[in-house]
């Protein structure tokens, strides 16, 4: 049983991500960061749902794709355009990239979501000969508690579509809705069918985890063959998925046999993961991970350290960096060598925005792993901004809102069930032109010095959002 492993290999979400020259290294993660990691997206998915408010929103409606020149790598060249659509639910549904020397068509990716949101298919396209051609396609299913449960890739060969890449999960819940089981099946290319492959079950006691049990799938004999435990488990915040001590055990010959031990200490949202393995009967520090977070966007420092004849020695350190629009600017992974720090892998974007805080540029640059360098790899341009509505946004009696007289000149009157609120109003181009809190039931909004126009107005209250329109005239 290795450090920083992750404990359920069941629960790893799949992410297809755009080839690069290189793979992206990421931080070690710790035992329970694929559970917990689940449970976060579960929870990000319900809290979602808890009131699918339409949405106003500022959309590009186009992005300019610029690639580093062949000869010279800061010099870039606008190689194609990516044109948006978007759905009801402001959602993207395709991206048409047109080349920008000849405007023809070179490729499409179209999107598929279920009533929730959730991305359930992804195709992308080339255009070959003056017609559409099938590549690849990605396959999302939920479950009933809006749980990821199936992610399957595809590619077209011979005019159908063949499984590349995949996995099933079944999973069993609780009277509380909590995940007791998950069994795994993995994609097996020369089968041409779904394997098993783990299985995991969890214990809980005040619906708080206690034990995972975790269990492999044998080939040979066709059975489930119990392999790892995760057992002792004392949450720090459990709601906030913060675990302080657990013991890692491992099945050997029909007897659970004590591998590992890890505790962790809190400040704040920093903490210090200390690990231990047995060793002749006796348990040994072995390595520890300190997590920094470094502002209030998402920053941190993981240092990892080895424990070495009594003394803590440096052995990787992990750094991301965060803006204040909690895009990622900054991935920095080094290894202590030769008692230096030595850049092992490291990527660079940089974002520009306007005074709204609409993204206006993106500059990547990648790691070169031969030349240990960096090196530019793309440059997006967005534009043609526009306010977009969800269809709902509109209709004020399914939202309970009332604007009038609408359209005005001077004034108008907004009424509402649900208050206080904050009100922001934009206009057509997404400028914020007036925005306050504590507003009342009923409220006298002055738009005498507006400029004609259709107007957006945004509610927050009570984690609800509420949105309705009108015109100034």
């Amino acid at each position: 049983m290795k450090k920083q492993v992750l404990l359920l290999s069941v629960c790893l979400v799949a992410t297809s991500l755009v080839a690069q020259e290189n793979a992206i290294p990421q931080r070690k993660s710790n035992k329970f960061e694929s559970f917990l990691a689940k449970q976060n997206e579960k929870q990000g998915v319900e809290q979602k749902n808890v009131n699918r408010s339409p949405q106003v929103e500022y959309l590009p409606q186009f992005r300019e794709n610029h690639y580093p020149d062949f000869n010279n790598n800061t010099v870039f060249n606008h190689s194609s355009t990516t044109n948006y659509t978007y759905n009801k639910d402001l959602n993207v549904t395709e991206e048409l990239r047109i080349s920008a020397s000849t405007t023809t068509n070179e490729s499409k990716i179209m999107y598929t979501y279920d009533s929730f949101g959730n991305e359930i298919e992804r195709v992308t396209q080339y255009w070959n000969n003056n017609a559409w051609e099938n590549s690849y396609k990605d396959s999302q299913s939920y479950n009933s508690q809006n749980e990821r449960t199936q992610h399957v890739s595809y590619q077209w060969n011979n005019n159908t579509w063949e499984i590349s890449w995949g996995y099933k999960d079944a999973v069993t819940y609780d009277g509380n809705n909590n995940p007791t089981k998950y069994e795994s099946q993995e994609w097996v290319n020369h089968l041409k069918a779904f394997r098993n492959s783990y299985k995991t079950e969890i214990t809980y006691t005040n619906n708080e985890p206690t034990e995972f049990k975790e269990s492999k799938w044998d080939t040979t004999g066709n059975q489930w063959i119990l392999s790892d435990k995760y057992t002792n488990l004392v949450w720090h915040n459990y709601s906030n998925f913060e675990i302080k001590n657990y013991t890692g055990q491992s099945y050997q010959n029909g007897t659970w046999v004590d591998e590992e031990k890890g505790s962790y200490v809190y400040n704040g949202s920093n903490y210090v993961a200390t690990y231990e393995v047995m060793d002749n009967g006796s348990w040994a520090l072995d390595n520890r991970e300190t997590y920094t977070e470094t502002d209030n966007f998402g920053s941190y420092t993981s240092l990892y350290e080895n424990y070495v004849n009594g003394t803590w020695e440096n052995s990787e350190k992990y750094s991301n960096t965060f803006d204040s629009h909690f895009n990622q600017t900054d991935n920095f992974n080094q290894e202590w060598i030769s008692g230096v720090w030595q850049t092992t892998y490291q990527d660079n974007t940089v974002y520009t925005y306007d005074t709204n805080g609409n993204k206006l540029t993106e500059t990547y640059k990648g790691w070169d792993s031969q030349n240990q360098t960096m090196k530019n790899y793309h440059k997006y341009v967005y534009g043609g901004y526009q306010v977009m509505v969800s269809v709902n946004d509109i209709t004020n009696n399914t939202l309970q809102v009332n604007v009038f007289p609408n359209p005005a000149s001077e004034n108008i009157t907004i009424t509402t069930e649900v208050y206080p609120y904050a009100l922001s109003i934009y206009n057509s181009v997404g400028q914020v032109v007036l925005s306050t809190t504590g507003v009342s039931k009923q409220e006298l909004i002055d738009i005498s010095s507006f400029e004609t126009g259709v107007y957006f107005i945004k509610m927050d209250a009570k984690e609800m959002t509420q949105q309705a329109s009108f015109i100034k005239k």
